[in-house]
C-alpha cells in the first residue's frame, strides 16, 4: 500500500484522507517513526475493523483492536517504519501537526480525489438533520489551504460550495446547508465508493428524494401574494422577460405558451398542478 509514495486506488485515496483527519504517527527510533494509530468511538468498531483488515491483508499481519476503557473507544496500532515513511512523504505529518498547504491533496490523482474527500469527511466531517428537517454537512480543518483547494476542485466539478468560514482564527469550515447542496456534495463523494463510515452514509441515504417543485419552466409562485408568475427567455443570452402575475398556475402557463409561440419556442402541455405547499 502507498508503494513508491503514490496513491493508486480508491482505497489508498480514502485512507489517506481519513488518516489525515484521524490518524496519528508516533513512536520514534532515531529519526524514524514506527507507529500508526487510529482511535474511534465504540459505535464505530465495525468500521475500524474494516480498516484493520485492509492493513492486515496488505501487510500480511494480524493486528488486533484494542479497547480503551477510560475513553470507551477502540484503537489500532500498526508498527511499520516503511508505511509511516510513505504516509509522511504523502503529507501525513507526525504527531498531529499540520502544514498549512494542500500538499496531501495534491498528491492524489484527480480520478481519486473524491475518495480522499470522503475519507477526510468521515474523519473531520459532520452530517445532521436540523429541527427544520433540512440537512447540513461540512468539513472542519486547521489547514485552510487544504479546504481552499478541495473547494476549488469541487466547484470545477459542478458542485456549489459556499465560501469557507474561519473560526477563532484557527479552524476553517466548509459548510453545506439545505438538502440540495448537501445531496449534491454527498452524491459526488459517495459515487463509486466501496469504503465509508456507514453511519454517515446511512444519514445521506435517509435524505428525502429530490423532487421537482414546479412542473413548468418559467412558472413559479410569488409567495408575497400567492399568485403565479410567468417568465420566459427570448434566447440564451437574453434576460428573462416578465409576463406578469396570474391567479392560477394554469393561467400563468397559458400566457407563457402565447409568448412561446411568438418567440418560436416550444409550448408546454398542462399535466396537473405543481407540488407546492
Amino acid at each position: 500500500m502507498f508503494k513508491n509514495n503514490k496513491v493508486t486506488s480508491e482505497i489508498e485515496s480514502y485512507l489517506l484522507g481519513f488518516l489525515y483527519a484521524d490518524g496519528s504517527i508516533t513512536g520514534k527510533i532515531k529519526d524514524k517513526y514506527y507507529t500508526l494509530s487510529i482511535s474511534l468511538q465504540q459505535k464505530d468498531k465495525v468500521f475500524l475493523n474494516k480498516i484493520l483488515d485492509i492493513f492486515n491483508k496488505d501487510m500480511n499481519k494480524n493486528y488486533k483492536l484494542k479497547y480503551q476503557r477510560s475513553t470507551k473507544s477502540f484503537k489500532i496500532d500498526i508498527c511499520s517504519i516503511s508505511l509511516n515513511d510513505q504516509l509522511i512523504a504523502l503529507g501525513i505529518a507526525p504527531r498531529k501537526t499540520y502544514e498549512k498547504d494542500s500538499f496531501v491533496f495534491d498528491n492524489v490523482p484527480n480520478k481519486f480525489k473524491t475518495h480522499f474527500i470522503r475519507g477526510l469527511f468521515d474523519g473531520d466531517g459532520t452530517i445532521c438533520q436540523g429541527k427544520d428537517k433540512k440537512f447540513r454537512a461540512g468539513i472542519v480543518s486547521m489547514n485552510m489551504p487544504l479546504l481552499v483547494h478541495i473547494r476549488e476542485y469541487l466547484i470545477s466539478n459542478g458542485i456549489d460550495v459556499p465560501k469557507l468560514l474561519l473560526e477563532k482564527d484557527k479552524y476553517c469550515r466548509m459548510n453545506f446547508s439545505g438538502n440540495g447542496r448537501v445531496r449534491n456534495f454527498l452524491s459526488k463523494i459517495y459515487k463509486n465508493s466501496n469504503l465509508y463510515l456507514d453511519r454517515k452514509k446511512d444519514l445521506f441515504i435517509s435524505m428525502p428524494p429530490k423532487f421537482k417543485k414546479y412542473n413548468y419552466k418559467g412558472i413559479s409562485i410569488n409567495h408575497k401574494d400567492d399568485r403565479w408568475k410567468s417568465e420566459i427567455y427570448a434566447n440564451k443570452d437574453d434576460q428573462k422577460r416578465w409576463l406578469g402575475l396570474h391567479s392560477t398556475e394554469r393561467d400563468a402557463l397559458n400566457i407563457y405558451n402565447k409568448n412561446a409561440i411568438l418567440l418560436n419556442k416550444p409550448i408546454q402541455i398542462w399535466h396537473g398542478a405543481s407540488n407546492v405547499n
